[in-house]
């Protein structure tokens, strides 16, 4: 009955912090929004959208051809930060993002004031437009 009782314990602690949300650090708040992949040629077909919400929830969506193969892959759930890095879904299991920098703002113009973002994402390039 111990035993079982331990593995109980053990069990529901697991499943509670799986359960935790994820957040947007107020440091990280240029990373909310929807960034679309840049497009390298108009023979690329390839969609890669990741939305960021600022209640800490966010959607990836991979649209992508390898010669005849095509596949997709699709991930909901809330997002993790760790310095630059991020990743989507449960603490356990995940779609994890890696970078060497934050988003970079580009201005467009200075009056009146507009500009986007770019970022690379697993070697992928994407832009916020503001």
């Amino acid at each position: 009955m111990k035993k079982f009782l331990s593995l109980l314990l053990i069990s529901l602690t697991v499943f509670l912090v799986s359960c935790q949300k994820g957040e947007v650090p107020g440091n990280n708040q240029k990373y909310i929004g929807t960034w679309r992949n840049i497009k390298a040629s108009s023979a690329n077909t390839d969609s890669y959208v990741l939305t960021i919400h600022d209640n800490g929830k966010a959607e990836y969506e991979e649209n992508s051809t390898n010669g005849a193969s095509y596949k997709t892959v699709s991930v909901t759930g809330y997002i993790y930060f760790d310095v630059y890095n991020f990743k989507i879904g449960s603490k356990l299991i995940n779609k994890k993002f890696k970078t060497n920098v934050s988003p970079t703002r580009v201005i467009i113009t200075v009056q009146p004031y507009t500009f986007y973002y770019i970022a690379t994402f697993n070697g992928v390039d994407y832009k916020k437009d503001m």
